[in-house]
């Protein structure tokens, strides 16, 4: 009986014992899961952009809208050129360059730009303008130039997509 009793007591301290480490193991598992679920919270995508605009970006829409006060709007698509760009470099240069067309030949210009918020200003060849910027992310860029006057709506919309250099040869 005592060698029973012995068995019985020995059986209950090993239930003890396990259920000890499960209570660590349950303890530890939920501690690995609560920081899993912290760090998926706190990796949560900003709504705000930080892509940048330096880059080529080639024109693959342009929409002007003209409204006359009390007319009918009248809409304009862009003749887009293949090989199109502008370029903004880091240095706040822009480079722009359209390719011959037709009987149009090759274009290039240069000049500069400044980003403040969401406010783009270019400067090319001592002309001014100043542009609002609806969308900027790694591939799109899209940029507002409201020339509306008294009397006149004239409203361009101009949109780009990032142009990706994969290698680049120097000879």
């Amino acid at each position: 009986m005592v060698k029973n009793l012995s068995i019985i007591i020995n059986n209950h301290y090993r239930r003890l014992e396990n259920k000890n480490n499960m209570k660590k193991i349950l303890n530890l598992l939920s501690f690995v899961l609560l920081i899993f679920a912290v760090s998926i919270i706190s990796c949560k995508k900003s709504s705000s952009s930080s892509a940048s605009i330096v880059g080529k970006w080639t024109m693959t829409k342009g929409v002007n809208v003209s409204t006359p006060t009390g007319g009918s709007p009248q809409t304009t698509n862009a003749t887009i050129t293949p090989g199109n760009y502008l370029e903004f470099k880091s240095d706040w240069t822009l480079n722009e360059y359209t390719p011959a067309s037709g009987t149009n030949p090759a274009t290039t210009g240069t000049g500069t730009y400044t980003v403040s918020g969401s406010t783009l200003s270019i400067t090319m060849q001592g002309s001014s303008e100043t542009y609002i910027i609806q969308t900027l992310n790694s591939s799109t860029l899209i940029f507002v130039l409201d020339q509306s006057t008294s009397g006149y709506s004239d409203i361009s919309t101009l949109t780009f997509t990032r142009i990706y250099t994969i290698f680049q040869i120097t000879i």
